[in-house]
């Protein structure tokens, strides 16, 4: 089935987009912990918008399985 197919590879595209965003946030972690007061702050907002569109992501993951198993 063709839609089947095109929801698998939009879940895989999500789980690629998942864990970039993962190693995003990794890297944004060790700014915050080591970097100056300004770098602190300045990688901190940006861990909210990371943290954010991760949240996204999974919620759309999500919502596609669902589609998938119905």
């Amino acid at each position: 089935n063709t839609m089947t197919k095109d929801l698998t590879n939009i879940i895989n595209i999500i789980e690629k987009n998942i864990q970039y965003l993962k190693n995003c946030l990794d890297l944004t972690e060790a700014h915050i912990t080591w970097g100056s007061r300004s770098i602190k702050k300045k990688y901190s907002n940006i861990k909210v918008t990371l943290t954010n569109k991760m949240r996204e992501q999974l919620i759309d993951k999500i919502n596609y399985e669902n589609m998938l198993q119905s």
